[in-house]
């Protein structure tokens, strides 16, 4: 019973200082890199919540305002986790498509630029 309570608070431990890192690290950056950030903290958040419910569920006592509580915060932390992934996943591509887009140069069509400064051309006349 300790093992598995010592493991609950590690995780909650662990997933505090996650949520902690990504809010800065969302705080600091901007467009789909902070959204990513969200993504990744609500996703913290959810097991954070489901380890704290986890924690609960494993003491003894079980009074019905207790059971209930702890099934809103499993609720919570179930929620948090559907929309962190999800929003993970979006944020995700979104950037891996803004980094094959950087990758790739651009090419400058030269020839109106050639047509236009050539004064030589015999076609102009």
């Amino acid at each position: 019973m300790k093992t598995l309570l010592l493991f609950f608070v590690a995780i909650i431990i662990v997933t505090a200082i996650l949520v902690f890192i990504n809010n800065l690290a969302a705080r600091r950056s901007e467009g789909n890199r902070r959204g990513f950030h969200q993504a990744k903290m609500n996703i913290s958040m959810g097991v954070m919540f489901l380890a704290i419910a986890g924690m609960h569920f494993a003491t003894p006592g079980g009074a019905w305002l207790r059971t209930l509580l702890n099934t809103l915060i499993l609720v919570i932390g179930l929620i948090n986790l559907y929309y962190g992934i999800k929003h993970y996943r979006y944020f995700r591509t979104l950037l891996d498509q803004e980094g094959d887009t950087a990758e790739t140069p651009t090419t400058k069509d030269d020839s109106a630029d050639n047509d236009s400064n050539n004064e030589t051309d015999p076609a102009r006349g």
